[in-house]
């Protein structure tokens, strides 16, 4: 049986730019080099088993540690132990900076040009959950970009067949990015030889063959691996480059070169002839050291744009820190040598008096939090599940909502959050460039969602929660028996809800390609707003595969899992996603551009 094999190198992030290898040692011989290794193989269901992977993981691990690589290492992790890893590698490339590599081995899939690496127990039956139960390498490469690192390196040789027989194989191609380099095991598409009686894989057998050397910078040793693999496949498998670096990076670095670039050429004494003066170096180097580490830096009597280590001219610059929901801090020093001063902000304490808000209909904006907008629910009973659904959502049961409570008119928009993030000193999630405002917050995870809960609380002395899942569906329901809130036509779905077919089948460049703002489609017959679709919202339970043992009083099933409920659908997925009954799942700390909240408010 043939196997589709990925290995994809992501990023190289170079900024020094050398073709001198003696220079490259001399200036990078002791950076910080940092590795996350992974090598999955015990799948089961509809995706095989394999041999190599974990082999494959262990031997890179050896190889980079004889490299003097930090390795953070797992087999056989489920999503939240790859979770748990790639948080610790990037804390530790956020401390570290220098070199970061990330490589994995296992089952890959592509999945509308986005590819995603498969954890041990993910259901991929149902292309349209892959990205709630796989790892996207995108997050991957935007965490390695993000962390402050030279260089960033993701090898991944990943093997699959397709459980969603379409026919021909392989990943969606990279786009190319500057500053990073992809390096398929075969060319995007294309079928990769199984090595059924080796011990490892055929592209991680030469890459491993190629970092024992090590005496190559990166475009050879790229190319020296593609070129043994395409002979020793007979032509069969053409490992695939997509090269954006600027610079050189080595695997290796010998003892001698270390020797050789710290020799210094010695006269005798007594032989020299020549007399010289001691002068004083023209520049220092100055690196703001500031807390928080994301607060911005500026030289604000120069021209020039502040960076670490920047170089001046003796003299004195006036220097100024400050961050967002922190006091600013400004001073002169008086450069006359190479210095590193650090700087720690104290955050603004907001002082204001706030008498108990009253429910609203209507946002209502305060100076440090905005009052969301509320619909009264009323208790109740309804019959949860579907009978024509998938396997998680049976068997239909009926729930009971014993008291009244409020949920949010609207999903939580940027406008609210970024309240929270300004107030407790959190970075901002990103807008993908969509707007902020009104739009609904995404890439928020459900730790997010809990805190932002809590803090609101806090600020208005009112009990902010997670909806339960059986209140969501109640309130998505409302009052109806049908898919949707409206009745079963996904053709009326354009009224009601941001969807697949009137925002990501735009493309990327068309205005409503995204999230969109809140409100603007019709609401259900309760006078709630996009429970169908624009974001994906988190719930309070713990995810379960049927309904069998979950709570019948309205009450959140807490059995811990490993994973939480989202419900609702979002702007790039299907109409049957967006169906009130339909459940996916997400890790805790998982986030993406398709995910928010909205929150509910009981006594």
């Amino acid at each position: 049986m043939k196997l589709i094999f990925l290995s994809l190198l992501i990023p190289f992030l170079l900024i020094a730019s050398t073709n001198d290898r003696a220079l490259y040692v001399k200036k990078y011989a002791n950076e910080s080099k940092t590795a996350l290794v992974i090598g999955n193989s015990n799948y089961s269901g509809k995706l095989s088993k394999l041999q190599n992977p974990t082999n494959d993981a262990k031997d890179i691990k050896n190889a980079l540690e004889d490299l003097n690589f930090e390795v953070v290492y797992t087999t056989d992790a489920d999503q939240a132990k790859m979770d748990q890893k790639i948080r610790e590698f990037t804390h530790k490339l956020e401390s570290k900076k220098g070199i970061a590599l990330f490589y994995f081995a296992g089952h890959g899939l592509e999945v509308d040009k986005k590819n995603y690496l498969v954890p041990l127990n993910a259901n991929v039956s149902d292309k349209y959950k892959v990205k709630y139960q796989t790892i996207a390498v995108n997050e991957i490469v935007d965490r390695m970009q993000n962390s402050g690192t030279r260089l960033n390196m993701l090898i991944l040789d990943a093997c699959r067949n397709d459980p969603f027989h379409r026919g021909g194989g392989g990943l969606a191609t990279p786009q190319t990015a500057k500053g990073t380099l992809i390096a398929y095991a075969t060319d995007p598409g294309g079928v990769a030889q199984d090595n059924p009686n080796e011990k490892n894989g055929l592209y991680t057998k030469y890459l491993l063959k190629a970092l024992k050397a090590g005496d190559l910078n990166h475009a050879d040793f790229f190319r020296k691996v593609k070129n043994d693999v395409y002979q020793a496949s007979n032509g069969e498998q053409f490992p695939y480059v997509n090269d954006g670096t600027i610079g050189e990076f080595y695997f290796k670095i010998n003892s001698d070169e270390l020797k050789s670039t710290n020799k210094r050429k010695s006269y005798p004494k007594e032989n020299s002839t020549f007399s010289f003066d001691n002068i004083s170096p023209s520049t220092f180097s100055l690196t703001i050291d500031p807390t928080p580490y994301d607060a911005k830096v500026q030289i604000t009597n120069i021209k020039s744009k502040y960076h670490d280590g920047i170089k001046l001219k003796k003299g004195n610059y006036n220097i100024k820190v400050s961050k967002s929901g922190y006091i600013t801090k400004q001073g002169n020093i008086d450069l006359k040598s190479d210095i590193t001063i650090p700087i720690v902000l104290d955050k603004e304490q907001v002082v204001y008096k706030e008498t108990k808000p009253q429910i609203s209909k209507i946002p209502i904006d305060k100076d440090t939090y905005i009052q969301p907008a509320m619909i009264k629910i009323k208790s109740g009973s309804f019959m949860m599940g579907s009978d024509d659904g998938d396997s998680d959502e049976k068997p239909v049961h009926k729930v009971t909502i014993p008291n009244d409570f409020y949920i949010g008119k609207y999903e939580v928009t940027f406008k609210e959050y970024d309240k929270f993030c300004e107030d407790t000193g959190r970075s901002k999630p990103k807008d993908r460039g969509w707007g902020r405002g009104d739009h609904p917050v995404i890439n928020v995870s459900w730790n997010d969602a809990k805190a932002y809960a809590k803090w609101l609380s806090k600020k208005t002395g009112k009990n902010y929660r997670l909806p339960t899942e059986s209140e969501w569906e109640y309130v998505a329901r409302a009052g109806t028996t049908t898919k949707y809130s409206f009745g079963n036509s996904s053709s009326d779905l354009n009224s009601y809800a941001w969807y697949d077919k009137n925002s990501y089948d735009k493309g990327s460049s068309h205005p409503d390609y995204g999230t969109h703002n809140v409100g603007t489609k019709q609401p259900n017959p309760w006078g709630v707003y996009d429970m169908h679709g624009n974001v994906w919202e988190w719930c309070e339970d713990w995810y379960i595969d049927n309904y069998n043992s979950t709570p019948r009083d309205g009450t959140a099933y807490n059995n811990k899992k490993d994973y939480k409920v989202l419900r609702g659908g979002s702007w790039d997925f299907n109409a049957g996603g967006l169906r009130s009954a339909y459940r996916v799942r997400g890790t805790a700390v998982g986030a993406d551009d398709g995910s928010g909240f909205r929150l509910v408010l009981s006594d």
